[in-house]
């Protein structure tokens, strides 16, 4: 990630797209910040995914499995800004099960690009079912 161009940029569009003086000392450093919160952001787009260890469900637990207020993050591909939320991630078990910080990061994973939000619902929903094959999700 290249945080002097995105700092050069983004003092670029204020001064010229926005007309903001950055002389202001509200502005002081506004480029250099902005720049280091979208390289913050982006960075789990980067790091490679491992994905989930799935445990074989031994004990042949077929309840639901429900794992709820998972805080996120992500950036609206429309209007490049950040949304956030609770997510809850639910799945009826067959083979394999999951520990419970593992849908958190598979969420992390996805939510650290920008996408809409119906997106990450469906690659999250997309890579449990994948991985685990449960009975539903």
């Amino acid at each position: 990630m290249n945080i002097a161009l995105i700092e050069k940029h983004f003092r670029k569009l204020m001064e010229e797209g926005l007309g903001s003086d950055l002389n202001d000392p509200n502005l002081h450093g506004t480029p250099e910040r902005v720049a280091r919160m979208y390289a913050k952001f982006f960075e789990g787009e980067k790091i490679d995914f491992e994905g989930l260890t799935a445990f074989p469900n031994e004990e042949k637990y077929d309840e639901i499995v429900l794992l709820d207020n998972i805080h996120f993050v992500s950036m609206c591909s429309h209007h490049f800004l950040p949304f956030y939320g609770l997510a809850w991630v639910a799945y009826i078990p067959d083979a394999k099960v999951v520990g419970a910080s593992k849908p958190a990061r598979v969420i992390k994973h996805y939510g650290s690009r920008p996408q809409l939000q119906e997106t990450l619902c469906q690659q999250v929903v997309n890579y449990m079912e994948d991985t685990l094959k449960p009975k539903g999700i």
